[in-house]
């Protein structure tokens, strides 16, 4: 493998660089990534929520502001979002309580779940622009699809 610059593009994704879009190589350092399950080609899996692309009809305005454009993600996907999340979460307890010393769980992996649900709280709080709304729904989505393929 060589080395390459990474890139956040327009679309919040990083291109053949990213692992919620493209199969990744094994990596000694992450082999995770080559384990994120690839985006269903059923739209009504529950797991297809983790690859939706919001559009302006997925954001409801705020209008009790005295800054115009601040929103949040509407509450169906919030709620979709969330389901997915709680249903990750019990599959981490499980995990977590199927480890005993000398096998400690994987200190990375409850990095990540620990920033995936600070990524749910703030776009499921926050009111927020579109843009930093799309970024925030990224953000969350990548950690979730992480998480899953440590759980592999």
């Amino acid at each position: 493998m060589q080395k390459r610059e990474v890139h956040l593009r327009a679309d919040f994704c990083y291109g053949p660089d990213d692992p919620s879009l493209w199969p990744q190589p094994w990596i000694i350092e992450y082999p995770h990534l080559g384990a994120i399950p690839r985006k269903p080609d059923n739209p009504l899996d529950p797991l297809s929520i983790m690859w939706y692309d919001p559009t302006s009809n997925d954001f409801e305005s705020f209008g009790a502001s005295i800054v115009d454009g601040l929103g949040e993600l509407s509450k169906s996907k919030i709620s979709s979002l969330e389901a997915g999340m709680r249903d990750l979460e019990s599959r981490i307890k499980d995990y977590k309580q199927a480890c005993r010393d000398p096998r400690p769980p994987n200190a990375y992996l409850l990095s990540i779940v620990k920033a995936m649900q600070d990524a749910f709280v703030h776009l499921s709080s926050l009111k927020t622009m579109f843009t930093k709304m799309r970024f925030g729904l990224t953000e969350f989505q990548r950690y979730f699809l992480e998480v899953r393929g440590c759980l592999a």
